[in-house]
């Protein structure tokens, strides 16, 4: 193995030793690569040129990686590659739980494999990589720090080689939840683009794994996915348990609506043969305050979804009205039961079945200004004081828009909220055609070290900051502005901002990224990645 990839497996395995899950530890592991940059020659002589880049204040302090070498920039050269990773992971709490490890053991790539290995004795896939000696193992080893390893030697070498192209290395903190170190890395390079770079091709090095089982290629992405959190506030008609086909019980609504949803087909969207995953829901809470046998007039629940396309109005709609279908089936088949319960008792039971009323927040927020004038509506709608988490600051927003109203059925409000990450394909933009045909042509030739065959596919299908180098304009958001309850908490970047390049992913190879047994495959991490 040569020097390069023996730096590559030491820095990876000794950022995986650093805990990033929360803000100092972000803080921390970006120290450290920026400590690793300062000592490579190029950068030690110009220590201005690698600085962190910073997202908040005190203990809540987010820092970025962000190094530049420009030295063809001096000789007229303003082309310009950008090679991005992330630094923070995401938690392993529950597998601590779950397990029985110590906290320190999920950042241990020396003693982790042995623990695997007794812990699932029956997984044969595991056991064969961890007998290869091929992989390391550890929290961020494959998401993302083995990429970050390979973008900061790579941008070590090229300065130090005299690469003919400018470089920008980007390793930024927060990728998992915000993406807020990409986004307080924009003005630092919207400031290199006003001083005449030409940013060709941002180069992100986020993982990529097997697509179907048995799949054996490592894939480049011309481009990514996009995703937005749909919020669904649910608004019944409370009724004694005893009586239940007097009202509406939020919480059967609620669910009643999420199955609908979840894994709907009808609600993907494809591009060139590629599919986004379907919806999913990521939380759903009808609880009662206190127990009661009143039942749920109120419930609420976030839906994930992904699409390819920018037609955001379209998709809204789709949505909404796969909705206002659910509410439907969910009344037409409360009364059938009751007929039957009608019949089978032979009584005349009570019954105050309505159908739901489906509106999006931007028909809501039309209602309460056309009920309180605008500058009312305008206090009524702001984010309450004291709550930061951006999602239930989105949520409390609706909640306070729909106490001003008098609703006279059950209500479903469908809501926009953060985080916001928008769709980019090379192959869909003329400017960016000339990088997706040489990645399509570098996937066909591919012969590295160990050959791991190489395949071109148009999205990444995770989220990724990528989403923030390839914005769309305002008018294509619109449709999603308007239907976010605190559309300052999207946290998009001004309009000056928003930067446009060709993005493509070309990350490690390995299995089980955000579970106990993540693991990155070394040859290829260290040897042919980097190639």
């Amino acid at each position: 193995m040569n020097e390069f990839a023996k730096r590559v497996l030491a820095l990876t395995a000794e950022l995986v030793r650093i805990p990033s899950i929360d803000a100092e530890g972000q803080r921390k592991v970006a120290a450290r690569a920026l400590a690793q940059l300062a000592a490579s020659p190029y950068f030690a002589l110009r220590p201005e040129k690698a600085q962190l880049t910073s997202w908040g204040e005190g203990a809540d302090r987010l820092d970025s990686v962000f190094a530049v070498y420009d030295e063809p920039m001096k000789a007229g050269v303003a082309d310009t590659v950008i090679l991005c990773g992330h630094l923070d992971t995401v938690g392993v709490d529950k597998h601590i739980r779950k397990y029985g490890a110590d906290e320190a053991l999920p950042f241990d790539p020396d003693r982790l494999p042995e623990w695997l290995a007794r812990v699932f004795p029956a997984d044969k896939e595991l056991h064969a990589d961890l007998a290869s000696g091929e992989w390391m193992c550890g929290r961020g080893a494959f998401d993302m720090k083995g990429g970050s390893a390979v973008a900061l030697e790579l941008a070590k070498h090229l300065a130090q080689c005299g690469f003919p192209w400018n470089v920008v290395l980007l390793l930024t903190a927060d990728e998992e939840t915000e993406s807020r170190g990409i986004k307080s890395a924009l003005p630092a390079l919207a400031k290199l683009q006003q001083a005449g770079m030409k940013f060709r091709l941002l180069l992100n090095l986020d993982y990529t794994s097997a697509l179907t089982p048995g799949d054996a290629n490592a894939y480049a992405y011309t481009g990514t996915i996009g995703k937005a959190l749909i919020g669904l506030t649910v608004y019944g008609t409370e009724t004694h348990a005893g009586a239940p086909f007097e009202g509406v019980n939020a919480a059967a609504l609620l669910s009643a609506i999420l199955a609908r949803l979840e894994g709907n087909q009808k609600l993907t969207q494809h591009v060139k043969g590629e599919f986004t995953p379907p919806p999913t829901a990521l939380s759903a809470d009808a609880r009662q305050p206190e127990y009661s046998v009143t039942t749920p007039a109120f419930g609420r629940a976030l839906l994930n979804v992904f699409f390819m396309h920018h037609t955001h109005g379209e998709y809204l709609r789709l949505i909404t009205n796969e909705v206002r279908r659910a509410c439907r089936l969910h009344i037409t088949d409360l009364k059938r039961r009751h007929r039957r319960m009608c019949a089978k008792a032979n009584l005349d039971i009570g019954e105050k079945l309505v159908l739901p009323e489906v509106l999006t927040f931007a028909t809501l927020r039309k209602r309460l200004e056309d009920a309180l004038g605008k500058d009312e509506a305008a206090v009524v709608l702001r984010p309450p004081d004291g709550v930061t988490e951006p999602r239930e600051a989105c949520l409390r927003v609706v909640e306070l828009a729909a106490g001003k109203l008098d609703f006279q059925r059950p209500t479903v409000i469908v809501s926009v909220l953060p985080p916001f990450y928008a769709p980019y394909s090379a192959a869909l933009h003329d400017d960016a055609k000339e990088v997706c045909a040489a990645v399509r042509k570098l996937a066909q030739d591919w012969r590295g070290d160990g050959f791991t065959p190489l395949k071109q596919r148009h999205f990444y299908p995770y989220i990724s900051d990528m989403s923030f180098l390839a914005l769309p304009g305002d008018g294509k958001l619109t449709p999603l502005l308007e239907n976010c309850p605190a559309q300052e908490l999207l946290a998009l970047p001004r309009a000056e901002l928003r930067l446009r390049m060709p993005v493509v992913n070309l990350g490690p190879l390995g299995k089980d990224a955000h579970r106990v047994a993540e693991r990155v495959h070394m040859p290829f991490l260290a040897l042919e990645l980097p190639a």
